[in-house]
């Protein structure tokens, strides 16, 4: 019995501690309405996977998600626009951006790492 306590106690700690960290949750539809949707939520994935960001994918589209879909949509003020980016943290949900966001964010950050290896005109090199 000690041994299966344990066990339990182990699974909710390491549950507790994945909820503590966050994670990204990408709301998509199977069933896109648009080929700008279908495309938006590919390029998301895309970009979620170069970044070697870990997500859980929601299908907003099945019937299970219905809930948590609309709870999503709720929070974002965005009711059927896909995909969108949540962050779900502490049991709680927090709107990143739909995929407009994201993608800018992506630019921004992709020319902050250019701007930051590119040679600066208005700082003085000078030879050891």
């Amino acid at each position: 019995m000690a041994e299966e306590e344990t066990k339990v106690a182990a699974e909710a700690a390491g549950a507790a501690e994945e909820q503590a960290k966050g994670k990204c949750i990408l709301l998509v539809s199977s069933t896109p309405h648009t080929q700008a949707h279908e495309k938006h939520t590919a390029r998301g994935r895309a970009v979620l996977q170069a970044r070697k960001i870990v997500y859980e994918e929601v299908d907003g589209a099945n019937e299970e998600n219905r809930e948590l879909r609309n709870e999503l949509f709720a929070i974002s003020g965005k009711r059927g626009l896909y995909p969108q980016f949540f962050i779900a943290y502490g049991g709680h949900y927090f709107f990143a951006g739909d995929w407009e966001k994201i993608e800018s964010l992506n630019e921004m950050v992709e020319l902050d790492e250019a701007v930051r290896s590119a040679p600066r005109a208005d700082l003085k090199h000078e030879a050891p």
